[in-house]
């Protein structure tokens, strides 16, 4: 690909804006952001799906935070059931029985209960 030299006069304004960009999040150089501008702008003109590696990078990184977001909720359940169960348990402790096996199932419905409670609780909040 051959490049092409070309020279641009922009408003103050404009020349503000960019200098703005540049200095942002993943800084770089007022003509790498005019450059970025130029391209992205016409690729909205032209109606190119075209991504650029700057758009490749912010991908890669949406992706793996999304990854980390199911990991994190996994462990977030994990622990709300644990603690659900625990609490089942220690209610246990209180109210003694000779029905063990009864007392056992007896629990572990309260242990669900507790949790799925708890679980809709905090989905109704994100909600």
């Amino acid at each position: 690909m051959n490049k092409v030299t070309v020279s641009l006069r922009i408003p103050a304004a404009l020349n503000a804006v960019l200098a703005d960009y540049a200095k942002g999040p993943g800084y770089c150089s007022r003509y790498q952001a005019a450059i970025r501008a130029l391209e992205t702008g016409l690729g909205v003109l032209v109606g190119s799906a075209h991504l650029g590696a700057a758009d490749d990078e912010v991908a890669d990184g949406l992706g793996e935070l999304l990854a980390r977001a199911a990991r994190l909720e996994a462990m977030i359940d994990r622990t709300l059931f644990t603690a659900s169960a625990a609490y089942a348990y220690a209610r246990r402790g209180v109210v003694r029985s000779e029905a063990d096996s009864k007392m056992d199932q007896l629990i572990a419905e309260a242990a669900q209960d507790a949790y799925r409670r708890q679980r809709d609780l905090a989905r109704g909040a994100q909600q």
